[in-house]
C-alpha cells in the first residue's frame, strides 16, 4: 500500500514544484522594454545630377551627288582632228588640260581675213584725218580776208555765218567718225576670230572626271550637239536629311536663296569644317572626312518630310587614310553636324526618364523620400538622355525600378549604390557617343 502511494504522490509532488518554480518565475521576471516597430524604406539606386556643357550632334543621312556636272559641247562647229588618248569613262582632267581639237583652218582663215579688213580700216582713216587737215588749212585761210568796205563787209560776214554751220562738213568730220568706226569694228571682228581659233580647242572648265564620251576622230561637231558628260572632281554635295526638330540645336542656318543672291556659308574652308563630319563604312569600318555645312534647304523631303541640309566636301576623291575608300557618286553617308553648346544639361540614364518625361528624385533629410518632378529632356540618343531644366546639381536620381511609387514613400539608398555620369563618358564625339560634354 505504502509502495502505491508513493508512486502516486511523488509525479503530483514534481509537478505541484513545477508549477510552483514557474508562477514565481513569472511574478519576478523584469519588465519588457516597449519600442516602436520599425519601419524600413525601399532600397533604390540612385545617380548625382551633375550639370555640364553639352555639345549636341545632329546626324542625318545621305546620298553623294556632284556638286558640278556638266554636258561638254565645242563653242564651234568643225570636224574632230584630235582627241585626246586617254578619253573615256573615268579619265579624270585637271582644269584647263585640253580634251579634243577640231580643224582650225578655217578659223586661221578668218583670222587672217580679219586682220586684212583692219589693216584697211586703219589705212582709210588715215587718209580721211589727212583730208580733214587739208580742209582745215583751207577753211582757216577763207576766213583771212583783205580790208573792205562796209556794205562789203556785211556781205562778208554773212557768207562767214553761212560758212560756219557747214564747217563739220567741209572739215569731213563725219566722214573721220565712220573710218574711226571701221576700225573698231574691224578690230572687234579680229578678236572674235582668234576667240573662234581658240575655242577649236575644247578644253576641261574645271577638274572632272569623265562620266561618258560621245566623240571621235573625222566627226563633225557643234555647239547644238554635247560630246562629253563631266563630273567635277573640286567638291561633291550631300543633302542630308534630319529631323526638324533637331534644327533648333544648330548654329543660325541660311535657306536657300534665289538667283538675286547668293547666300553666305556658316563656315567656309577649303580642308573641311571640324564640327561638320561625312562618316563613310566600308567593310565594316567608318571613315570620316570634313566637310562644310552650306545652307539649309527650302522645302521638307517628300518622302519622310525631313529637313534638307546641304553639305559639300572639299576634294572628295583624296584619301584622308590609305585605307579609306574613295567618295564614290552615289555612296549612302553619314553626316555629323556639331550644334549649338549648351550650358547646365544634366546628362542621366536611360531609365532615370518616366513616361510623361518624370524623373524620381530623392528628397534629402533624416527619412529619405520620394518626389516626382516634370523636366525638360533636351536631347535624347539611344540610352543617354541629357535633361535642361527641372534637376538642380547634387540632386539625387532614382535610376532603380518602383513597383507602385508614391510621393513622400520612404526610401533608403545602401552604400556604394550613387553613381553619376561625368566627363569621361561623353568626352568624344566618336562612334555612337550624341554629343560632347565638359564639366563646368
Amino acid at each position: 500500500m505504502m509502495r502505491r502511494m508513493v508512486a502516486v504522490g511523488v509525479p503530483i509532488l514534481v509537478l505541484l514544484v513545477g508549477v510552483g518554480v514557474r508562477v514565481y518565475l513569472v511574478q519576478t521576471r523584469p519588465a519588457p522594454e516597449r519600442r516602436e516597430p520599425r519601419v524600413t524604406g525601399t532600397v533604390v539606386t540612385t545617380m548625382e545630377a551633375v550639370p555640364q556643357r553639352f555639345t549636341p550632334m545632329v546626324r542625318g543621312q545621305g546620298r553623294v551627288t556632284p556638286t558640278k556636272e556638266v554636258q561638254l559641247a565645242p563653242e564651234v562647229s568643225g570636224r574632230v582632228r584630235w582627241v585626246h588618248p586617254s578619253l573615256g569613262p573615268g579619265t579624270r582632267f585637271r582644269k584647263g588640260d585640253v580634251i579634243l581639237r577640231l580643224d582650225d583652218r578655217d578659223y586661221q582663215t578668218a583670222v587672217a581675213l580679219r586682220e586684212a579688213d583692219l589693216i584697211r580700216a586703219q589705212a582709210e582713216l588715215r587718209l580721211e584725218q589727212g583730208r580733214g587737215k587739208v580742209a582745215q588749212q583751207e577753211w582757216e585761210s577763207g576766213l583771212q580776208a583783205p580790208a573792205q568796205t562796209g556794205v562789203q563787209k556785211q556781205v562778208t560776214e554773212r557768207q562767214i555765218t553761212e560758212r560756219q554751220g557747214s564747217r563739220a562738213l567741209v572739215l569731213r568730220e563725219p566722214q573721220q567718225q565712220a573710218a574711226e568706226a571701221n576700225v573698231k569694228a574691224a578690230q572687234a571682228a579680229l578678236a572674235q576670230a582668234k576667240q573662234n581659233l581658240g575655242r577649236t580647242a575644247v578644253r576641261a572648265p574645271f577638274g572632272c572626271w569623265v562620266r561618258s564620251s560621245m566623240v571621235e576622230v573625222g566627226m563633225v561637231v557643234g555647239p547644238q550637239a554635247p560630246v562629253i558628260h563631266l563630273i567635277g572632281t573640286d567638291s561633291y554635295r550631300i543633302e542630308a536629311a534630319v529631323s526638324t526638330a533637331d534644327l533648333s540645336k544648330l548654329p543660325s542656318l541660311t535657306v536657300a536663296a534665289g538667283p538675286a543672291g547668293a547666300p553666305s556659308r556658316p563656315s567656309d574652308s577649303r580642308s573641311g569644317d571640324s564640327t561638320v563630319q561625312v562618316v563613310q563604312t566600308a567593310g565594316g569600318s567608318p571613315f570620316v572626312r570634313g566637310a562644310t555645312l552650306v545652307r539649309l534647304l527650302g522645302d521638307l523631303d517628300a518622302a519622310g518630310g525631313m529637313a534638307r541640309l546641304l553639305v559639300e566636301v572639299d576634294d572628295p576623291l583624296r584619301l584622308p587614310d590609305p585605307n579609306a575608300p574613295p567618295l564614290l557618286l552615289g555612296s549612302f553617308v553619314e553626316v555629323r553636324i556639331q550644334g549649338t553648346p549648351v550650358e547646365g544639361a544634366v546628362p542621366l540614364s536611360g531609365a532615370a526618364i518616366r513616361e510623361g518625361n518624370v524623373v524620381y528624385v530623392v528628397q534629402p533629410g533624416p527619412e529619405p523620400r520620394l518626389a516626382f518632378q516634370k523636366v525638360d529632356v533636351l536631347w535624347a540618343e539611344g540610352d543617354q538622355p541629357w535633361v535642361i531644366r527641372g534637376l538642380q546639381g547634387g540632386e539625387q536620381v532614382i535610376t532603380s525600378y518602383l513597383t507602385a511609387p508614391t510621393s513622400g514613400m520612404l526610401l533608403r539608398t545602401e552604400t556604394g549604390d550613387n553613381q553619376s555620369l561625368g566627363d569621361g563618358r561623353n568626352a568624344s564625339n566618336e562612334g555612337n557617343v550624341p554629343g560632347s560634354a565638359d564639366s563646368p
